[in-house]
């Protein structure tokens, strides 16, 4: 039988697999452009690391480290989506927690009529704040390797692919790291006004449109699972 703790013990171990798999491939990145010692300190890919007399000041420790820690971060968002659909198959859409579908139940257990809910979601108001605090100051270039790389470890997961085809993932993923790792991580000068306005124009344009999108998807399926008139 599948539960919520089997699907969490599922996503706790595909995040160990995956998150060996990226930083294996940031290692061999790292050591193909000579950068030995840094692939010998990087966190979860070395069983024994040594401590140097690192210079924690010394600028390529500190991309390596963040960079790790961004590709953890890759990993845990990938394992978070899958959790998340292998829940709403099996266990149903109301099983997740802040869903559409979590909130009609409630409501409707709650004994709200449901015409009261369609006259009360009108009035809802959300105001998406958008902010450039200093630590968030990625290049636009680094934002859209982070998109590639995610993008991979999807493509990875499809059983399709034979080992040809894998070890060919596994070479344009090393390809981004090399790119990351030669572009940086975050501006050495302050973003101008014109690169701000155009990172929100990203936003305005690709990214909220389709997120509407999909909460209006969601919400509408949500309707339909809560049993309530489809009008």
């Amino acid at each position: 039988m599948i539960t919520k703790t089997t699907l969490e013990q599922e996503g706790f171990q595909k995040i160990k697999q995956d998150l060996l798999f990226v930083m294996s491939a940031f290692k061999e990145m790292l050591t193909s452009l000579g950068e030995q010692d840094l692939a010998d300190v990087l966190p979860w890919i070395n069983e024994t690391v040594s401590a140097p007399s690192w210079n924690l000041s010394d600028e390529r420790l500190a991309q390596a480290l963040g960079m790790s820690f961004e590709l953890l971060n890759l990993v845990e968002e990938n394992t978070a989506t899958q959790f998340r659909r292998k829940t709403e198959t099996h266990l149903g859409l109301d099983a997740i927690r802040g869903s559409w579908a979590e909130t009609l139940r409630v409501w409707r257990e709650a004994g709200i009529d449901p015409k009261d809910m369609v006259d009360l979601l009108p009035k809802i108001n959300v105001m998406p704040v958008l902010t450039a605090h200093p630590t968030e100051a990625k290049r636009v270039t680094t934002l859209e390797i982070h998109r590639e790389l995610y993008m991979l470890l999807v493509k990875r997961e499809n059983p399709v692919w034979s080992t040809t085809e894998r070890a060919g993932i596994r070479a344009e993923m090393i390809a981004l790291l090399e790119r990351w790792w030669r572009t940086g991580e975050i501006y050495l000068e302050k973003p101008s006004l014109e690169s701000e306005r155009n990172n929100l124009m990203h936003y305005f344009g690709q990214v909220f449109p389709e997120a509407l999108r999909l909460t209006d998807e969601r919400l509408r399926a949500a309707w339909g699972v809560a049993g309530f008139d489809a009008e």
